[in-house]
């Protein structure tokens, strides 16, 4: 089956007036915001032809293959786009990176003379990104949220009709957060939002009025053995994709399959239901400061066990993780709290 490289390969002498904008298009600009462009925008707008080429005769191959792998695949899929007729005019209007110690953002606005599409970047490699992903569960808005929304306001204009907004992972959880908060002149003229396999809301958020609006609007999937994006509160009707990944792999946005101009369609495992309402029952046990304190605990645990998020997590990691509770300095609620959801995650990956 083909994915979202041999898509490109296939359409890239198709104009969009030829093959319509589409789901597969969506998640392929998602990718491009995982890809780190400061440095090379320094004229805007830009075609992605002329981004591109740029971008290429600076970050040789041995430069790329020493970055995460979403990185890797994403620049793969961008040498692929750049001299498409479908691809190449497409302009870059737009580009933010912010990373510190509590935040970690990207996005980039891809325009057509028909429409404009807004990615935001996934978690990536910074620790600040894992952190800001289990703040999700008990905060609202946390910072990148914040600088979703400023981003989508500020790149919708007055003349903009057709505006799609998406994101892969946390981008994901950004497009919609963004979308939820947005100017509402903006929130109404949205088209699509694009949420693929991303964490919810908080349940607060989740019941709001805002969500509602904005609900209908919302384009979820997520592939078969979905993890992130069965964490919290979002759209119940979405769309399962088949991947050729196993477990928690199929997380990984180029394993996801399609025929033609859209996905290859999946059941969603049983562990993917239990997972999501497992996940909702432990946090909702707990109040915000229980969770705070139980978030660096549980970052204290991941570094004695020597985990970075450019591991792939498997079961014996999970284990390994397991035996390091014990020499937490924290109370005794909290270390059964961090076995639990250990415990959770290894019968996940079973």
């Amino acid at each position: 089956m083909a994915n979202v490289i041999e898509y490109v390969k296939y359409y890239r002498n198709k104009s969009f007036q030829e093959v319509p904008f589409n789901e597969v298009d969506a998640l392929i600009f998602a990718s491009l915001s995982y890809i780190n462009f400061n440095g090379f925008m320094n004229k805007l707008p830009q075609s992605i032809n002329e981004l591109a080429t740029t971008f290429f005769n600076k970050m040789t191959p041995e430069k790329i293959k020493k970055t995460a792998k979403i990185h890797r695949d994403s620049c793969h899929l961008l040498n692929t786009m750049k001299d498409t007729i479908r691809y190449k005019d497409l302009l870059i209007t737009d580009y933010q990176k912010v990373i510190d110690k509590e935040t970690q953002f990207g996005a980039i606005t891809i325009r057509s003379k028909d429409w404009l599409y807004i990615s935001f970047e996934g978690t990536n490699s910074y620790i600040s990104g894992w952190k800001e992903d289990c703040h999700l569960s008990h905060r609202f808005p946390i910072p990148s949220q914040i600088l979703a929304r400023e981003y989508i306001n500020r790149n919708v204009k007055l003349y903009d009709r057709t505006i799609y907004i998406g994101g892969h992972s946390k981008g994901a959880n950004l497009a919609v957060a963004g979308s939820l908060k947005a100017y509402p002149s903006i929130r109404r003229r949205i088209s699509a939002i694009y949420d693929f396999d991303g964490p919810g809301l908080r349940e607060k958020e989740f019941n709001s009025i805002e969500y509602k609006i904005i609900e209908p609007k919302i384009k979820k999937y997520v592939p078969n053995h979905s993890l992130v994006g069965m964490l919290m509160y979002s759209k119940p009707d979405f769309k399962t994709i088949n991947s050729n990944a196993k477990s928690i792999l199929q997380h990984n946005l180029f394993t996801w399959n399609c025929f033609g101009s859209f996905f290859v369609e999946d059941s969603l495992s049983r562990k993917s239901v239990k997972l999501s309402k497992e996940v909702k029952s432990f946090v909702s046990e707990y109040s915000e400061e229980e969770m705070e304190k139980f978030i660096e605990s549980l970052f204290k645990v991941l570094k004695q066990a020597n985990i970075s998020q450019d591991d792939v997590i498997t079961i014996s990691k999970l284990a390994k993780c397991l035996t390091h509770i014990k020499d937490l300095k924290t109370d005794d609620k909290t270390k059964e709290k961090i076995a639990k959801l250990f415990n959770i995650l290894i019968d996940f990956h079973k």
